[in-house]
């Protein structure tokens, strides 16, 4: 008989723990849903890294191509641009995939913070959309100020010094852009209307 009480006092208090971590996961949720989602887009989009390294790659060479008056041409898989004056290969670590991930998450975040139950869902695949092409720009950009200091330090740095050359130009263009869509999003969120 003692044995049947504490298996019933047993399940009992599992069931108490289990009623106890459903309430607090709810409320942690509830609390903190704008990050538990853009963590959640975020690894999302990781997962998704392949396919719209692709995308983002052509997008962003085939803008690189229109400012060098050339286009580009896939080989060996990347775009090289031969027929410019600047010898320009953009490869699949030039994609840009982690700048969309950052501001896709960013944005979907802002959103979830600024405008709780208001067109959710639309706005998520909006955001998802138009940080395409937004991407793609800051990443042309990136794409030619590299060649451009590339084509300047080359004779006169190891290739050491010209690899953090190339990351100091993709965060003196990532991050700024970063800066300037969040801010203006930001502002658009807080002055426009909800519908």
């Amino acid at each position: 008989m003692k044995s049947f009480q504490s298996l019933r006092l047993y399940k009992e208090s599992n069931w108490g723990s289990l009623s106890f971590a459903t309430q607090s996961l709810k409320l942690f949720i509830s609390k903190y849903l704008p990050e538990c989602i853009a963590v959640v887009t975020f690894g999302l989009l990781r997962i998704l890294g392949p396919v719209l390294e692709k995308l983002l790659m052509a997008f962003s060479a085939g803008l690189t191509g229109i400012y060098l008056g050339t286009f580009p041409q896939y080989q060996e898989g990347a775009w090289w641009f031969l027929g410019s004056d600047l010898s320009v290969k953009v490869s699949r670590a030039c994609s840009g995939v982690t700048f969309y991930t950052v501001l896709s998450s960013l944005l979907i975040w802002l959103l979830f913070t600024e405008r709780p139950r208001v067109g959710r869902g639309r706005g998520i695949l909006l955001l998802l959309i138009l940080c395409l092409p937004i991407t793609a720009g800051v990443n042309a950009a990136r794409i030619l100020l590299s060649a451009e200091v590339y084509s300047f330090a080359l004779p006169h740095l190891s290739p050491e010094w010209l690899a953090r050359l190339h990351l100091q130009a993709g965060i003196i263009t990532f991050l700024p852009a970063l800066l300037i869509v969040f801010t203006t999003a930001r502002w658009r969120l807080r002055h426009e209307p909800t519908v």
